[in-house]
């Protein structure tokens, strides 16, 4: 250190050259800065879901979709449907939008008036109906139809459904203003709400650019204000301010000339840098205005004030940056640990500045000495003194006094802190981050009230998609969806061959010959629709269903639900025909598929009635009984009455209930079926014949599983990141201190702020997600800052022949006052994030703000409290030996 100070000293004018060249450079960088709200984007590319979402980006022409709820008084107007018709053709134009669904030229499939299937559009967008019998009309077929009424068009017909598919790789941000301009050009009448995952990420995208030319300027003249008033010089201004300034400029250029964008995590990182860069300036400063005979002198005097600051503030620089590389070891979030890497390197930028720059700077500057008042016994008692001083001289005699009741306050606060923590929460979706007045929020709580919501859920088949038992596989898991209410509007090919069917045979299922689904499935070639559902190698295909915002314990039960219900499904089936089976074969199966039947039925009614409590108990031997060992007793439609009796009333006269109901009497009329290989064994070996395997994969993904995914990430970047900081900093201080008891000493005031802070996390309502995730180990960093500069200030004091007592008193006078300047202008650097527009931002600042209020109070009183109450196992063999070496009687230790 004494090295680099003289070195410093010598070459102050260039080295202040090279770093304003340096910042110019970096500077330059910042306009190559972006920012990447995409949240599929901060989990790795490895992670599973993320894994299969993109696959299905890829396979199926983009799975993200900005959704444009078009509100009027009737949708089925003239002037209503010409809007939804120009919105459509305008959004289709756009380059980068590969596909635009809406009510005017949605894919219909209808009977001919030969018979035939006619597959075609909805409504012909150049013969828009006009008349009151033809909108009517259009009223009736739109609204009877289920894959339509909740989908498109709101069961109240007050709103309905643009859905633009955006093309992988697109800039998303730019599609969706694009698509608002489009909007705002064309003149439409009605209300128009903008929703869906790429609109909410470039809503967080232009608020993250919105706080940081907001922000910075108020942290920045809030810290200049708290610099002021603490040092009451302009040096003790400027020369901080600069070297943030300076510091911040080189992170981010730094991130621009690397092309690593701003995630909802790194957005931080600038206020961050300002509110935590003036902590070394502010000790050295502290250090450099101590001894005022020094001023005017730039040799040896003020060389030895830098080397023994210096020694601190590499210290404390160091624990920084070991709390924020806790992120880059202990995170799964890729976001994360761009912060991490990226904190860290801006606090070792800030650490240059300050023992390079700083004392370069400062060697220009001539100070006149001030007059030199005669030496008084210390602690320092005079009216004369600074307010500051007078205030920390009592604060010492204060905690000298009352060290007793400070630690048992201490453990008030412990207890009461520790009890807010199971009270903590999670919120996992990122609308969450809008207030729930925000413009975002209320369009995701109409689309989700009006079209099940915008977030999309995707179950991927592979496999032959052409096997009939395979598309009645796909379409149980639909029923399975929205019968246990998991999702809204799930969509496959297999609906669509099941409403084709229904068209030919009057039976809503998937038939069950190869030849038969293979000849459906060529009349859907080509149609754009179904290109998102089905593969052209008819190898995979894909269930498109959509969620709403969902809060974690709901988020945990549909992944629950799902990955249950995939783990448990039967991938490898025998197709079998009954008419080929014996008797007590025959009714094995028979058994099998009533059991399913059952349980499909059960999820047919849920969907319609969620709250339903069906009474079951006759109904498993009525569908024995009507499907006998013997054959089937009747035709579907003959066997509804009874089947229906069952049910309440109330979803009796459901047409659509009804139509399912005998779609699943179909299945247990149809003689070849499909039974899972362990059923299949169970049967006689005479029926075990050259058996025809099916063989079929399915996994799911879609933004559930991603949130959930971010959340559980986020649960254990919490925990690990705290757990590795506090073993880094520990060993830190234990060495630096030569006591292992000391490390543990100097630990305790910073964990009961970060309990204290979790606390208030818990009391108040805050949840954890990406933002408050780093508070713990980011006030574990800088808060043990303080205590290192306490405890190694206290260390110099007490080598002499003094009392443990006189030692805390000068670190307080001293050392203690950059303290509390440190934690005022770090206070002010995150507090001004309530000013943010994004919730997440806004808690962190203030949670930051009390662990900083916390650690700094802390490290002034229950640090020195607990130095008193065992001085010497804090100082530890270091200064018994330094006294020996020195010929220092052993001192007295107070004992009161």
């Amino acid at each position: 250190m004494k090295k680099l100070t003289r070195w410093v000293f010598r070459h102050r004018v260039p080295i202040i050259a090279v770093f304003a060249a340096v910042t110019l450079f970096f500077g330059y960088w910042i306009t190559n800065v972006r920012i990447n709200s995409d949240v599929t984007s901060y989990l790795p590319k490895e992670d599973p879901a993320v894994e299969l979402f993109s696959r299905l980006d890829e396979r199926f022409g983009g799975n993200d979709l900005v959704m444009l709820a078009v509100k009027a008084p009737d949708i089925f107007t003239l002037q209503a449907l010409h809007d939804v018709a120009a919105l459509t053709g305008a959004f289709g134009r756009l380059s980068g939008v590969t596909s635009v669904t809406s009510l005017t030229n949605v894919m219909d499939i209808r009977k001919g008036a030969d018979g035939s299937i006619e597959i075609g559009k909805l409504i012909d967008p150049d013969d828009l109906p006009a008349t009151g019998s033809r909108l009517q009309a259009l009223r009736n077929d739109v609204m009877s139809r289920e894959r339509y009424r909740g989908s498109l068009v709101s069961a109240d017909a007050t709103s309905t459904l643009i859905i633009c598919q955006l093309a992988r790789g697109s800039d998303k941000t730019a599609l969706v203003r694009a698509m608002e301009a489009a909007a705002r050009s064309s003149g439409v009448q009605e209300r128009l709400y903008f929703g869906g995952v790429p609109v909410l990420a470039a809503e967080l995208s232009a608020i993250i650019l919105h706080d940081l030319t907001l922000l910075i300027p108020i942290v920045l003249l809030l810290i200049v204000l708290t610099l002021y008033v603490s040092f009451g010089t302009i040096r003790g201004v400027l020369v901080p301010l600069i070297s943030v300034i300076i510091s911040t400029v080189w992170v981010l250029g730094l991130m621009g000339l690397l092309k690593v964008p701003l995630t909802l995590v790194s957005d931080i990182i600038p206020a961050l840098l300002l509110a935590i860069g003036t902590a070394p300036c502010i000790h050295i400063l502290s250090k450099y205005d101590e001894d005022v005979t020094r001023y005017g002198s730039n040799g040896e005097e003020s060389q030895a004030a830098f080397r023994e600051v210096g020694i601190r503030v590499i210290l404390a620089a160091v624990t920084i940056v070991l709390g924020f590389s806790s992120f880059i070891i202990g995170s799964y979030l890729t976001a994360i640990r761009d912060f991490g890497i990226f904190s860290s390197i801006g606090v070792c930028f800030s650490l240059i500045v300050s023992v390079v720059f700083v004392p370069a700077l400062l060697a220009t500057v001539t100070v006149r000495p001030k007059p030199v008042r005669p030496a008084r016994p210390a602690p320092l008692r005079r009216n004369g003194a600074p307010p500051i001083a007078r205030a920390m001289d009592a604060w010492g005699d204060m905690v000298v006094r009352h060290r007793k009741a400070i630690l048992a306050a201490g453990a008030i606060v412990l207890i009461a802190g520790a009890a807010g923590i199971p009270l903590i929460q999670r919120k996992a979706d990122f609308a969450f981050f809008f207030p729930a007045a925000n413009g975002v929020r209320l369009t995701e709580a109409l689309l989700q009230n009006d079209f099940g919501g915008s977030r999309p859920l995707q179950i991927h088949f592979s496999g032959d998609m052409q096997n009939p038992f395979v598309l009645k596989e796909m379409l149980r898991l639909e029923h399975f969806l929205e019968g246990q209410g998991l999702a809204r509007n799930p969509i496959s090919v297999a609906d669509l061959i099941a409403e084709m069917n229904d068209i030919m045979e009057n039976r809503k299922t998937v038939p069950d010959s190869q030849e038969k689904v293979a000849n459906l499935m060529f009349l859907l070639e080509g149609q754009d629709f179904v290109t998102r559902l089905l593969s052209d190698d008819k190898t995979e295909a894909q269930v498109q269903a959509m969620t709403g915002l969902l809060g974690v314990s709901e988020l945990q039960r549909t992944v629950d639900s799902l990955d249950t219900y995939i783990r448990n499904l039967d991938t490898k089936l025998v197709a079998v025909s009954l008419d080929e089976l014996p008797p007590q074969d025959r009714a094995i199966v028979l058994n099998y598929r009533v059991q399913r039947a059952l349980e499909t039925l059960r999820w047919l009614a849920h969907k319609r009635l969620p709250d339903l409590d069906l009474d079951e108990s006759g109904l498993p031997e009525m569908l024995a009984s009507l499907y006998h060992d013997a054959g089937p007793a009747g035709e579907p439609p003959q066997a509804l009455p009874r089947v229906l009796s069952l049910f309440p009333a109330v979803i009796q006269a459901n047409q659509p209930f009804r139509e399912d109901v005998v779609g699943e009497l179909d299945e247990l009329s149809q003689n070849m079926t499909a039974v899972p290989d362990t059923v299949y064994a169970s049967l006689s070996v005479a029926s075990r014949a050259a058996p025809q395997i099916i063989q079929f994969k399915v996994g799911w993904t879609g933004m559930p599983l991603i949130s959930w995914h971010l959340d559980q990430s986020i649960i254990k970047s919490q925990a690990e990141s705290l757990v590795i900081a506090l073993i880094f900093i520990f060993l830190l201080l234990a060495i630096r201190l030569r006591s292992w008891i000391g490390g543990l000493i100097g630990l305790v005031p910073i964990l009961l702020a970060i309990v204290l802070m979790f606390g208030v996390m818990g009391f108040a309502g805050i949840p954890i997600n990406v933002a408050t995730v780093l508070v713990g180990a980011i006030a574990l960093g800088i808060g043990i800052d303080y205590v290192i500069h306490f405890s190694i200030r206290f260390t110099t004091y007490y080598r002499g022949p003094g009392t443990a007592a006189f030692a805390v008193r000068r670190t307080m006078q001293t050392t203690g006052r950059a303290i509390i300047i440190n934690v005022m202008a770090v206070t002010m650097g995150f507090i001004t994030l309530i000013f943010a527009h994004l919730l997440p931002l806004q808690q962190f600042g203030i949670l930051t703000a009390i662990a900083m209020l916390g650690s700094g109070l802390g490290a002034l009183t229950l640090l020195p409290a607990l130095i008193l109450l065992a001085p010497s196992a804090f100082t530890g063999r270091r200064v018994q030996e330094e006294n020996e070496r020195s010929g220092i009687e052993p001192r007295k230790e107070i004992t009161k």
